[in-house]
């Protein structure tokens, strides 16, 4: 599954990339357009469909290079600077992945199939707090929204970082 939505995602974007050449021949730099390709990636990989609205799915990729701009900078949090846009776009990615989380778990308790990295994490966590419910004993910590969310804002740091890399 992942393999075909990452060469659908590449595909799109080297045909992008061969008409905006095609438009206006010359020389172009490429690392804007492999790191967005990189993120579009990574986040249809983790996230699915939960990033299914353009305009947050775009805050969420330039909230996304803002937190990488913040670790490459001087630390100096004030208004205004890098650090600062940083912890802000940290703070709108998380908030995007716990309502991701909570749209995943409807999905799957509905008994939709997984699509996502997401999803089937989120088919093992239901299945988990069901057995402690059973068991009368506290859900994993990793359950709930905002512990999710961090996992998943770890796994697409992760990708990103091992992807660009490369």
């Amino acid at each position: 599954m992942y393999v075909q939505q990452q060469d659908g995602i590449i595909r799109q974007h080297i045909a992008a990339w061969m008409e905006a050449q095609e438009a206006n021949p010359g020389p172009v730099e490429v690392r804007d357009m492999v790191r967005d390709m990189n993120a579009n990636t990574s986040q249809r990989v983790f996230v699915g469909p939960y990033l299914d609205d353009p305009k947050v799915a775009k805050k969420f990729t330039d909230a996304y290079l803002d937190m990488v701009k913040g670790f490459l900078t001087f630390p100096l949090k004030f208004p205004g600077t890098a650090v600062w846009r940083a912890m802000k776009g940290r703070q709108y990615i998380l908030s995007v992945l716990e309502q991701a989380a909570i749209r995943s778990k409807e999905r799957i308790s509905e008994g939709a199939e997984p699509s996502c990295l997401l999803d089937f994490w989120t088919q093992q966590i239901l299945k988990e707090c069901q057995e402690a419910e059973a068991a009368n004993v506290p859900p994993p910590k990793y359950s709930t929204n905002h512990e999710i969310a961090y996992t998943v804002m770890d796994f697409l740091f992760a990708s990103q970082d091992a992807s660009t890399a490369s």
